[in-house]
């Protein structure tokens, strides 16, 4: 039986495949794709398998279409009791487009971009967070630490947006009790600064709290009792 005939596309971080059967397939026929990843970070490509198997041909009943928003689109919101919205994440890295558009550098860990956007009728604003993969805080831990560089990336770039998005949420509700001082730079700026400065020890701290045993923990309640 030939292979299926696949296109593959990537967009903005996301990866697309498009698969038509062989003309010759039929009900029950199993297929297995494999896709490799590679990456200079990665000490081995990263290596996954999409089983399929062919059933026979359904008609779908037609429905009303709704727009649907992009995967991890969001405001950038601290909900109230409702947990955190996440907002919309980029991935920068040395040389590329958004690395010249915002002057990063290998110390800058984080940007914010605030714009004004109308959801449903209303106005509001939406957080895109721009987070630099190439900061030298991140490829020194990457050098030294035996952890797969993958989870040290997903660890530095949440940890940067959690203490974006409290910084945000701080702003808005403690904005007309600012002095003049602190309104000379605006919250964005100072997320730019803050995390720049919080990057030599952000994966330290987030491994060395997760790493917290019961009996750690209560050791330092009774330090705090004394």
């Amino acid at each position: 039986m030939s292979d299926p005939n696949a296109n593959f596309s990537l967009d903005d971080g996301d990866a697309f495949l498009s698969l038509s059967l062989p003309p010759e397939a039929k009900s029950g026929d199993r297929f297995t794709i494999e896709s490799r990843v590679d990456d200079p970070t990665l000490v081995e490509p990263f290596v996954s398998h999409i089983r399929l198997t062919v059933t026979d041909n359904r008609k779908r009943k037609g429905g009303q279409r709704t727009k649907k928003g992009k995967p991890g689109a969001g405001t950038g919101k601290l909900g109230k009791g409702k947990g955190i919205t996440l907002p919309t994440v980029v991935s920068v890295h040395e040389g590329d487009e958004n690395w010249r558009r915002h002057n990063f550098d290998s110390s800058i860990a984080c940007h914010v971009l605030s714009e004004p956007i109308r959801v449903n009728g209303k106005d509001t604003i939406e957080h895109i967070f721009y987070i630099n993969l190439s900061n030298t805080c991140l490829h020194t831990e990457m050098k030294y630490q035996k952890a797969d560089p993958r989870t040290l990336e997903a660890k530095f770039k949440y940890g940067n947006v959690l203490l974006g998005l409290a910084m945000l949420h701080d702003d808005e509700n403690n904005r007309g009790n600012r002095n003049d001082q602190e309104k000379e730079s605006s919250v964005q700026e100072q997320i730019r600064l803050v995390t720049s400065a919080v990057s030599p020890v952000l994966l330290p701290m987030i491994d060395q709290l997760s790493g917290l045993s019961d009996d750690e923990i209560e050791s330092f309640g009774m330090m705090d009792e004394e």
